[in-house]
């Protein structure tokens, strides 16, 4: 009796952990960005208004970015067209027109061919 209770709760726990370690997985397939958040602080009206997300594909085959969309046409993004293979690094480039004075906090949606959606943002103030 007592053989088969322990059977049963070291059954358990390898069954838990093996779904721990799988979902461990799923967490990590994609992209790793270096920052997810760009803050501009206080800049000049008419100033460069651009910064780079750094990224590494963190999944074991290569991921496609597919589409980069911004919240307002006041912002606009690059990003590489090819393939980005196991562990190497790629970058999204982002322009904020600061010709618009005020504060400001933009949203970039990454869609890739991982299953995971991105979401970075920009902040900032252009002063006048």
């Amino acid at each position: 009796m007592i053989k088969k209770n322990v059977l049963i709760l070291l059954s358990i726990f390898i069954v838990f952990s093996l779904l721990a370690r799988e979902q461990k997985k799923e967490e990590t397939r994609g992209f790793k960005f270096d920052s997810y958040v760009y803050d501009y602080g206080k800049i000049k009206r008419k100033s460069d208004g651009q910064c780079i997300f750094k990224f590494t594909n963190v999944d074991i085959v290569p991921v496609v970015v597919s589409n980069v969309k911004t919240s307002c046409g006041c912002t606009s993004p690059q990003w590489p067209k090819q393939p980005i293979l196991p562990k190497e690094t790629a970058e999204i480039i982002v322009k904020y027109n600061t010709k618009i004075i005020g504060p400001f906090t933009k949203t970039i949606t990454v869609t890739s061919s991982a299953s995971q959606r991105i979401v970075l943002t920009i902040k900032g103030e252009v002063l006048k």
